[in-house]
């Protein structure tokens, strides 16, 4: 069920793209570009880490009135961070030169902004509800879909876009809140539990940031830094990236509750992580590998010429996809299940810093390609850090099992 909702997700827009830079053109379609990057980067801010934590904390709940606690909480959150995200969704607009342009289209983006952040699908999958999940999530997608592709026809077109893309994000809150009011899991939220999931979610909301800092936000930071065009050939090759980075996906998905509960319970080991880092990142090289070869033919048959210089940037983008899911692996299967989510400030910050000081040195000259070789600093910077921890860790843990082990037990005769 997982993996039917990453397809239809994320693997559909795969054929949507080449549609939409055909029917929008070039230019209008690096506006669109861009709306999303100001989506994208502002839902952070309402999301606050709460999917990843969300997951993890539902997934782990002993009874109803803590998982009715936990839900009430973060939802209140939620609301209350809209503000927060709207500033900084109209500032970033403003600065990509969107707000200016089409302050129109900036308006109806808001929408999908305050729709994306206040989703439900991190209570549906902390507790196995794949139908669920597919049900809220997918299906309004597939609606998107078949709107798109049957009423764009020309570049003025690019507010029906915005305006269809806003019914996945609106329709699945509609439908996640009435589900979660049906079972009686939102109360009176206290105070003290909401500031307590927003500190305990802290260290995933840093994580997110840094994340959407150095990923989310570029096409806007090309687009101010550089033309508006390079947005364009970026986001291309960001497809292929998330087509490789929504492959193991499911896994997480399915996994990160089970590996939770058996830590909750105590009887959390190495060999199954480790098997599952091994093997994710194994797939998705061997995936990358045979995405970058079919890089050229692919583009240079679907889209028109004016897309050439996104090849070389797509190519990046398989080096990097990559190396970030070993940094996702390690997070999803390792760090975040043993509750040591912390060093993900430290290895967030340090990929932010190296990504953002390449961005600024890399886009002026060298545009989207520039700004994939920031992604790729960044991406190398957090799965060094996670790898490092992660084998200091098991060392450790080691190191004590075996003291344990050597201690005599005494026997009373």
């Amino acid at each position: 069920m997982y993996a039917a909702y990453q397809g239809v997700r994320y693997v559909a827009p795969m054929i949507l793209t080449p549609f939409l830079a055909h029917v929008l053109g070039r230019d209008q379609f690096a506006e669109l570009v861009i709306l999303n990057s100001c989506v994208w980067a502002s839902t952070v801010f309402m999301e606050f880490g709460f999917y990843l934590y969300g997951i993890s904390k539902t997934a782990a709940a002993i009874d109803q009135r803590e998982l009715c606690t936990t839900v009430t909480a973060i939802t209140a959150s939620k609301v209350a961070l809209i503000p927060v995200a709207m500033s900084v969704y109209a500032g970033l607009a403003a600065w990509g030169g969107l707000l200016f342009r089409h302050p129109g289209i900036v308006a109806i983006g808001a929408f999908s902004a305050i729709g994306y952040g206040g989703s439900f699908a991190w209570y549906f999958q902390g507790r196995q509800r794949a139908g669920t999940a597919v049900t809220t999530e997918a299906t309004p997608q597939i609606i998107y879909y078949a709107a798109v592709l049957s009423l764009v026809r020309k570049p003025e077109d690019l507010w029906l876009v915005a305006l269809c893309q806003t019914i996945p994000p609106l329709v699945s809150v509609v439908i996640g809140a009435r589900l979660v009011i049906l079972d009686r899991l939102l109360s009176r939220p206290d105070l003290a539990t909401v500031k307590c999931v927003m500190v305990e979610a802290l260290p995933y909301f840093v994580e997110r940031l840094c994340f959407t800092l150095y990923t989310a936000i570029t096409p806007t930071m090309v687009a101010a830094l550089s033309v508006p065009a390079e947005a364009s050939y970026y986001s291309i090759g960001d497809r292929i990236g998330t087509f490789l980075g929504t492959i193991p996906s499911p896994l997480f998905q399915a996994a990160i509750p089970l590996v939770s509960r058996k830590q909750r319970t105590g009887r959390g080991e190495w060999r199954l992580p480790l098997a599952l880092v091994a093997g994710v990142t194994a797939v998705v090289g061997v995936v990358a590998a045979l995405t970058f070869v079919a890089c050229d033919p692919v583009i240079s048959r679907f889209f028109s010429k004016d897309f050439r210089p996104a090849i070389p940037v797509a190519h990046l983008f398989c080096i990097s996809s990559a190396i970030s899911v070993l940094g996702m692996s390690l997070a999803n299967f390792v760090i975040i299940p043993k509750n040591t989510a912390r060093i993900m400030i430290r290895s967030s910050t340090t990929a932010l810093a190296a990504g953002v000081a390449v961005q600024f040195i890399a886009i002026p000259r060298f545009g989207a390609l520039g700004a994939v070789a920031a992604r790729c600093t960044s991406e190398c910077a957090v799965a060094i850090i996670l790898g490092s921890f992660v084998a200091r860790l098991f060392m450790s843990e080691r190191r004590t099992s075996v003291r344990t082990a050597a201690v005599p037990v005494a026997v009373d005769l």
